[in-house]
């Protein structure tokens, strides 16, 4: 079998349920609300005295929990797929130069994406007064 006949991709089909994928569309955005907004309401919220009472510690563990979800979920469910597309003899060249892209890309994104936390949280300390 050719390089030619390997990658052709037209007697591919695909299985997918809309019904599904819509619900979990709207699942996920739930409870991204959800975490973004109960930190938000729990803090300003002036119910019980000042706040809910959620201690700091609580809404940081969450966060760190949070940011361990998403990366740990992009690492087992993306990352194999992703290697696998990046390292496939389809993409010709590409692949050949360097066979760790996909490795590369994971670990410039995990390093920017805490980068970017490090700095938002130094100019909201510095914002604040902490």
């Amino acid at each position: 079998m050719s390089l030619d006949d390997a990658c052709d991709i037209s007697g591919i089909g695909s299985e997918w349920d809309n019904d599904w994928h819509i619900a979990a569309l709207f699942i996920i955005i739930g409870t991204s609300a959800l975490g973004v907004f109960l930190p938000i309401i729990s803090q300003t919220s002036r119910g019980l005295g000042s706040g809910l009472g959620v201690p700091v510690f609580a809404i940081q563990l969450g966060q760190f929990f949070g940011s361990g979800v998403i990366i740990s979920t992009a690492f087992i469910h993306l990352f194999p797929a992703a290697y696998s597309a990046l390292t496939n003899p389809c993409l010709g060249a590409f692949s050949d130069r360097y066979g760790a892209w996909a490795s590369l890309i994971a670990m410039a994104t995990v390093f920017t994406m805490h980068s970017v936390e490090w700095w938002l949280v130094e100019a909201w300390l510095s914002r604040t007064g902490h």
